[in-house]
């Protein structure tokens, strides 16, 4: 089997928004915070389609055998209120089907990112995951992400 990480292009949407709605479902990985409406479907599709059209090279596919199996949404940072001390983007989603982890196929999407993002002068990365997510976390910290912060929330 020959991995490749390719560009996103405008025809893999409806792929990536099916892995999006797997993504949902899952309680470990999403934390039920977004709910896989009609509605959400169609904004996350505008979303995805903006940043594709504002840098083409912050959303990458990773193809096996010709065939999709995975992706990463990242996104470099430039607005914020106050002044930062580093330039800095976030990984915003990464996904790979179930029957594809544990081939290092996620390292592999993160990394071709970072060379990306050092590229245009990215110092620094941050991501969100649940804390029960304890996969993703592993293999976040493999990579060398540090614990950053705790984010909490409270149901009333």
């Amino acid at each position: 089997m020959r991995l490749k990480i390719r560009l996103f292009q405008p025809e893999d949407l409806e792929l990536l928004t099916e892995f999006w709605k797997e993504m949902t479902s899952d309680p470990i990985v999403s934390g039920d915070f977004y709910l896989c409406t009609n509605e959400n479907v169609a904004r996350r599709q505008k979303y995805i389609m903006k940043v594709y059209e504002e840098d083409q090279n912050q959303i990458l596919v990773a193809e096996e055998d010709n065939e999709i199996v995975g992706y990463i949404v990242f996104l470099k940072r430039d607005e914020f209120p106050l002044e930062t001390a580093y330039t800095w983007a976030s990984i915003n989603e990464l996904y790979v089907q179930p029957a594809y982890r544990r081939r290092g196929i996620a390292t592999k999407l993160i990394k071709q990112a970072f060379t990306y993002l050092s590229s245009i002068g990215v110092t620094h990365v941050r991501l969100n995951v649940t804390i029960e997510n304890r996969a993703a976390i592993n293999l976040y910290r493999k990579i060398g992400f540090k614990d950053l912060s705790l984010r909490m929330q409270l149901e009333l």
